[in-house]
């Protein structure tokens, strides 16, 4: 068996290296406009050493923006590692702003949410930045003799963030409550500072936050960056190299277990399969070492003889009852899912890894690829995917056995349209893992808005190819 793995091993290691050097193309990334500021455009046009194409990722994540909601953004460079931030600015009190950056693997945009900001300061590549807010104005009643007449308080404050690719609170907050925006008995002015020209933040944040080194936050026209991103991108058309070969020549087992262990207790099965990817060079290793880092730990401690569950011995892995793997290997990417079936509840839901990687050049590949080498784009994946989720949520409002009238005390209807709008701002094509299987229909893998247990789950959704 071993023998034969590593005869198989080394056929595709040829086969590989062949393609490499016959490649003409492949994921690898190759090679101001009116209403932009003079700094987005330096960001966007400046001397690039990143090898990320992430005026593309930028570019996609602003084009499928509902620009009735978000209006205008702006490029930063809050952190020090070439790459800029992006700042998405809302035009609605419903919705909250965007921050979003590059990953770490330079493949996905994560985004992140901001209270609603009023004005914004940051240290350019200092790692961290200040929001002045004006939170949503609450009633209360002001008691005058017998009566209560109605009054409304708004909360303004500002908040230290640092970044450093993620989002972080220093917890460094200050705020205050007034009766209204005039603020006629003048408590803004003592506590706030009276610079109605500038960012107005408070005096005791300066303890934490440089403000002599900061530079005000200054907003775009998201239509108008487009327009800058659409014309820096390196390599906007970029595809996964042709390959002929089968999945199963490069994908194989390399250890299955399967058996019943005790549980706190109660006798469970387990079963686990762990894949390897039959390559060598590129990130092929790399993304091997990574597989068995994160599930050989589990499997091994299940195969030892005795093995048991319980308070003494519990670790964060036996939240898996199943590693499982699917393969798919259409128009030069291999997609490698890794199933994982969790115990259930909020501690053990399902999860899944998933790898999309380009044969020819041996690289993981970001969806601006996967979805150019499936003859797609980001805007169709999203108009999708909306209808999918909206398709999802009426349904189970429709069906009088799954309503969540059935299940929650005080049931309202709109509470579909919120689950709905929270789900889609939480979904970015660019930022979301997805796949192609080997009919064409693409799954993806993203985070369901719910009104119980976790505010969202990850769950995978399956858009049919016609839809594409």
């Amino acid at each position: 068996m071993k023998d034969h793995k590593t005869i198989k091993r080394l056929a595709a290691m040829l086969v590989a290296a062949l393609l490499t050097l016959s490649a003409l193309s492949g994921c690898a990334p190759g090679g101001g406009s009116d209403g932009v500021t003079e700094a987005q455009e330096v960001s966007a046009f400046a001397d690039d050493d990143s090898v990320y194409d992430w005026q593309s990722l930028y570019y996609e994540r602003l084009r499928v923006l509902d620009r009735s909601v978000y209006t205008e953004c702006a490029l930063l460079y809050i952190d020090d590692n070439g790459v800029p931030e992006l700042y998405i600015k809302t035009a609605s009190n419903a919705a909250k702003d965007y921050l979003c950056s590059l990953d770490e693997s330079g493949l996905f945009v994560n985004t992140s949410f901001l209270e609603p900001v009023e004005s914004m300061m940051y240290i350019e590549r200092g790692g961290s930045f200040v929001i002045y807010s004006c939170y949503d104005q609450n009633e209360y009643y002001k008691a005058e003799g017998f009566s209560f007449t109605p009054e409304y308080r708004y909360h303004k404050g500002a908040t230290v963030y640092s970044f450093d690719g993620d989002l972080a609170s220093e917890e460094h907050g200050f705020y205050n409550e007034m009766d209204d925006l005039d603020d006629d008995d003048g408590i803004y002015d003592s506590y706030f500072g009276n610079d109605e020209d500038g960012v107005r933040i408070p005096e005791d944040i300066k303890d934490y936050f440089d403000v002599d080194r900061a530079t005000e936050v200054k907003t775009s026209p998201i239509d108008d960056v487009i327009e800058l991103l659409k014309g820096a991108r390196k390599a906007p058309n970029r595809k996964a190299g042709a390959y002929d070969g089968k999945v199963s020549d490069i994908v194989s087992t390399y250890k299955e277990v399967s058996k019943t262990v005790s549980y706190f207790g109660e006798n469970r099965k387990v079963s686990y399969k762990i894949p390897q990817i039959d390559l060598s060079g590129g990130q092929i290793e790399s993304i091997n070492q990574a597989i068995l880092d994160d599930l050989l730990p589990l499997v091994e401690a299940v195969e030892a003889d005795g093995f048991k569950i319980d308070a003494d011995n519990y670790m964060a892995e036996f939240r898996y009852f199943s590693y499982d793997y699917r393969a798919y290997l259409t128009n030069g990417v291999l997609s490698l899912v890794i199933d994982k079936t969790g115990t259930g509840g909020t501690d053990g839901p399902d999860s899944k890894v998933i790898y999309n990687i380009d044969v020819v050049s041996l690289t993981q590949i970001d969806n601006v690829c996967l979805l150019n080498s499936f003859g797609t784009d980001c805007l169709k994946v999203e108009a999708a995917f909306e209808k999918y989720n909206e398709e999802d949520y009426y349904g189970l409002r429709d069906d009088p056995e799954r309503s969540l009238s059935k299940m929650i005390s005080g049931y309202y209807d709109s509470i579909y349209d919120d689950l709905i709008n929270k789900t889609l701002g939480m979904f970015s094509p660019v930022g979301t893992h997805m796949f192609f299987d080997d009919k064409g229909d693409l799954h993806i893998y993203y985070y369901r808005a719910w009104i119980a247990g976790s505010e969202y789950y990850g769950t995978e959704m399956t858009v049919s190819k016609s839809d594409l």
